[in-house]
């Protein structure tokens, strides 16, 4: 597992600003869903998203409470 921990953006600070002043609020979040008719290749499917996760590091990023943010491999083992 590496890590790279970073500062986060202006823009990321501005969500981890709004989630510490109402924690319950899901206002950033973007609920989507697919539905999928007919076959479906598991494989190709887990393939896809973990080529997606490997190629956005926002995926892979977590925040932390003393404001910095840390970028990791750790979820590049994950299964779908």
């Amino acid at each position: 597992m590496t890590a790279n921990p970073s500062v986060p953006t202006v823009g990321q600070r501005q969500i981890l600003l709004a989630q510490h002043i109402a924690p319950e609020s899901t206002w950033h979040n973007v609920p989507l869903y697919v539905r999928i008719t007919g076959d479906v290749d598991v494989a190709a499917l887990r393939t896809a998203i973990a080529l997606v996760v490997r190629r956005h590091p926002a995926l892979r990023t977590t925040f932390h409470a003393d404001g910095t943010a840390t970028v990791t491999d750790a979820y590049l083992g994950f299964r779908v």
